[in-house]
């Protein structure tokens, strides 16, 4: 009775640390009407002034062929 009472305990203590991301990748995708070569870039810059100044750039491209 005490090892299920433990079960049950460890089962319900431990679900409440689970955690998930949910991902739309539809929005990844490139939409083409046609066949061949297709593709994404992306160019980031953020600039962050807190106690010390930080600069962060980004370059992303996505190419595809369909």
């Amino acid at each position: 009775m005490k090892f299920r009472l433990f079960l049950i305990s460890f089962i319900l203590g431990s679900s409440s640390m689970v955690q998930a991301q949910v991902l739309n990748i539809e929005r990844e995708r490139i939409v083409t009407d046609t066949t061949g070569w297709s593709g994404t870039g992306k160019l980031t810059l953020n600039l962050i002034n807190n106690i010390q100044r930080f600069t962060e750039m980004g370059v992303n491209a996505h190419v595809q062929y369909k």
